[in-house]
């Protein structure tokens, strides 16, 4: 299961729709075993994708999306503001933070993601610096644009 990989569709209109009921820009998402995109996914997209394919296959679909969502829930408890608990859900940090490395999916300790204890805020003010802000939205949380810089 460690190397199994999801199926790939790409230049579907699923994720538009997705984003209208969604507090983020949704670009690629995956559903069980299948991954979307709007657009031709790069190696960083699917590799991110990918994360949370194995993911899904640790906690099973029931407990991965209780988990999802149960992260998310918190998040906007904490922090007010539904975008800015995305970024702070477990998952995405996971995902997030080992996208760009081709040899984290080999290497990759299962269940880690679940007991991570970092600070969400200053894992994401130190994301932001190797985020191209056009590329995904990232400062824009709702309504609000925030400047993280330091």
């Amino acid at each position: 299961m460690r190397f199994w990989k999801p199926i790939f569709v790409h230049n579907s209109g699923v994720p538009k729709l997705l984003s209208w009921f969604s507090p983020i820009c949704i670009g690629a998402i995956t559903l069980g075993f299948i991954v979307v995109a709007d657009h031709q996914m790069n190696e960083e997209t699917m590799r991110h994708e990918t994360i949370h394919f194995q993911q899904f296959l640790e906690m099973g679909f029931l407990f991965f999306i209780l988990v999802y969502v149960w992260d998310w829930v918190w998040g906007c408890v904490k922090y007010k503001d539904p975008s800015l608990s995305y970024y702070m859900i477990r998952a995405e940090r996971e995902a997030h933070n080992n996208d760009k490395d081709p040899n984290y999916l080999k290497n990759r300790v299962r269940y880690e993601w679940l007991f991570k204890d970092d600070d969400p805020l200053v894992w994401l003010l130190k994301k932001k610096v190797q985020y191209d802000v056009s590329k995904r939205c990232w400062l824009r949380f709702g309504r609000r644009f925030y400047n993280l810089d330091y």
